[in-house]
């Protein structure tokens, strides 16, 4: 059976909290790329929305104008 000192119990000081330090994760150059990639196909999918929402009045102002 073992035994549990006070010492060991404590909570971390300022003593030992240096072993507690964590690195954070920086992206990967792959994951980094797959967001661009998502993000650019994002971009791509808005701005065709915004194109439609243009040209398909506009193509139809054109025919009516035509037929007028």
């Amino acid at each position: 059976m073992t035994t549990v000192t006070n010492e060991q119990r404590s909570l971390p000081t300022t003593e030992n909290t240096h072993a507690m330090i964590t690195v954070p994760s920086f992206p990967t150059p792959t994951s980094d790329a797959k967001t661009s990639a998502s993000i650019n196909a994002a971009a791509e999918r808005k701005l065709k929305l915004k194109l439609d929402a243009v040209i398909v009045p506009l193509t139809t102002l054109l025919y009516l104008s035509a037929y007028l």
